[in-house]
């Protein structure tokens, strides 16, 4: 190891290291890892908190929008140490969806890159309600 340092937020270790073999210098990232509890969805069944998952949904949600990966990663942490903080082993996946709506609103909307949640939520139902007609 070449250097080691912790991020702004002192959460998250950055390790510069060196293969011992061709020298070749690169950049680990460490974080400690937490029990997150498990995600009860409304059929009752009952999931790991996906952090991949969430990501995904947040970027559809901010296509065409002006939001950095970072501000993104920065948003993913602060749902994070919400779950760890409720200090429940189970959240249910609409509480957790509740709380992303309203943070995110919360956050987004002071630099004006994000909808309303009344918005989102009438766009949901829409699309739920046009599905429903559909088939």
């Amino acid at each position: 190891m070449i250097d080691s340092r912790l991020s702004q937020a002192g959460e998250v270790t950055r390790r510069r290291r060196e293969c011992e073999h061709c020298g070749r210098r690169y950049t680990t990232y460490e974080r400690v890892e937490q029990t997150l509890p498990l995600i009860v969805k409304n059929d009752g069944r009952r999931q790991p908190y996906d952090r991949d998952k969430l990501l995904a949904g947040l970027r559809r949600a901010c296509v065409k929008r002006p939001v950095s990966a970072e501000a993104l990663e920065r948003f993913l942490h602060q749902v994070e140490r919400w779950l760890v903080d409720t200090g429940e082993q189970e959240v249910t996946s609409s509480r957790l969806g509740e709380h992303v709506l309203h943070e995110r609103f919360a956050v987004w909307t002071r630099s004006r890159t994000c909808d309303s949640p009344a918005s989102i939520a009438t766009s949901k139902t829409w699309a739920s309600s046009s599905k429903s007609s559909a088939g």
